[in-house]
């Protein structure tokens, strides 16, 4: 299979073309873009697939990070994952960022996932996390520290310097990964589905932007003159 996946979840957008039949990435693109994500995704993804020597047609299923992270990203890169699927008939794949990272330690260490924690920056002195005994959420260092289970001995992700430095706690510093290798991404949008894993945005936070509240425009009174 021929998979296209992207990341949009952080202020790095990943792109990768992967052929599963060989794992082998045929291409990758990535660039710290910050919040322009819809500007740039449609040129990136391009970009690969010329660097793949592939159109889009050669695709068999599209490959989408759902978060948690920037809503906004999130947002953009669902939607274009959704867009192509649907344009190409093909199954679009969702892959937790959180999922992606630890996958992505695991494979390259070969350690145990139960002993990994993996955190994501969620800025206000919170991260996202995710390990197999605690499951995947949203906290604040001083709770997550809390509820750590004792087997967790390792931290990986753009949160883990953060919640070290807060916590003290005594935990090996694996990696600072800002976004999960794009290729992670792209293996496990082969060998999942898209019953269990849909391309859905997954938010453990209600969103920064919301209607005010006491706010409203006075009505006009069809009586009155215009």
């Amino acid at each position: 299979m021929k998979i296209l996946a992207f990341d949009t979840s952080a202020n790095i957008c990943s792109t990768c073309v992967f052929d599963s039949s060989s794992e082998t990435v045929l291409s990758e693109r990535q660039a710290d873009i910050g919040r322009k994500h819809a500007e740039h995704l449609m040129v990136q993804i391009e970009t690969c697939l010329d660097e793949a020597g592939l159109d889009y047609s050669a695709l068999d299923r599209i490959g989408i990070t759902t978060g948690p992270g920037s809503f906004t990203g999130v947002r953009v890169g669902v939607a274009v994952a959704k867009g192509l699927a649907l344009s190409l008939k093909k199954p679009s794949i969702g892959i937790s960022a959180l999922d992606a990272c630890a996958h992505a330690m695991v494979s390259e260490t070969g350690i145990n996932p139960e002993i990994l924690l993996t955190l994501l920056d969620a800025r206000r002195g919170e991260v996202y996390y995710h390990n197999p005994l605690l499951g995947s959420g949203l906290a604040s260092y001083d709770k997550l520290a809390e509820i750590l289970p004792k087997q967790i001995t390792q931290v990986c992700g753009s949160g883990s310097e953060l919640f070290l430095n807060a916590t003290k706690q005594q935990l090996k510093l694996a990696n600072k990964w800002t976004s999960p290798p794009i290729g992670t991404v792209a293996k496990l949008a082969a060998q999942r589905n898209q019953v269990d894993c849909p391309a859905d945005p997954l938010y453990f936070r209600s969103a920064d932007a919301k209607p005010q509240s006491g706010f409203a425009l006075t009505r006009a009174d069809n009586n009155q003159a215009g």
